[in-house]
């Protein structure tokens, strides 16, 4: 786990000091996340902390947006009767690490469509009952729009993102006909606000 946190943050300081050779400095946002799918069971709803950076490349109309997210979770307490007996289940916070990567279809200001693919790490694939192992992929959509305000020398940055994980990896089963392991997958749901530099 220190590893895979470790490989991701050597990313994260990869992508900030592009940005800084450039002179642009990422977006920043941060907001409220909801669990969703399993981990809705076990935790309650977090904030979310992200940098976001577009890169402008010939082959594409629109940039690529390269970002990293971390989120937390506050633990639930679960209680249930068994063979007479009271069982209380108290799970601790959980924290998820993810690099996103897509197209931010639309203009500089204004509303945009980014689609993208994830890479997450954390605790929340180590809960009780839910463990998976090694690094997981999945898909997310985000939607917002940003714009500048007339008070203001950087333009705001406001969205919605829903991501899917673990949905490529850990919450499909070896046998793709059974569908989708629904006890594993891991969604989140975020709204940000934020401001663009």
């Amino acid at each position: 786990m220190r590893a895979k946190l470790t490989v991701l943050s050597l990313v994260l300081v990869l992508v900030l000091a592009v940005s800084a050779q450039a002179g642009v400095l990422p977006a920043v946002r941060a907001g409220l996340c909801t669990p969703g799918a399993s981990l809705k069971n076990t935790h309650k709803n977090g904030f979310g902390v992200e940098l976001v950076k577009d890169l402008a490349l010939a082959r594409f109309r629109y940039p690529v947006a390269v970002g990293v997210r971390f989120s937390s979770f506050p633990g639930r307490t679960k209680t249930w009767v068994a063979s007479g007996e009271v069982i209380h289940r108290v799970y601790s916070s959980a924290t998820l690490l993810t690099l996103f990567s897509g197209l931010r279809i639309g203009d500089v200001s204004g509303p945009y469509l980014l689609p993208a693919l994830n890479v997450s790490t954390g605790s929340v694939y180590d809960r009780q009952d839910y463990e998976q192992s090694s690094v997981q992929v999945g898909l997310e959509l985000g939607v917002g729009t940003r714009f500048q305000p007339s008070f203001a020398s950087v333009r705001m940055d406001i969205g919605a993102r829903l991501a899917l994980n673990n949905v490529v990896t850990g919450s499909i089963p070896e046998a793709f006909d059974i569908g989708l392991d629904l006890e594993k997958l891991v969604n989140t749901f975020g709204l940000f606000v934020g401001i663009q530099f």
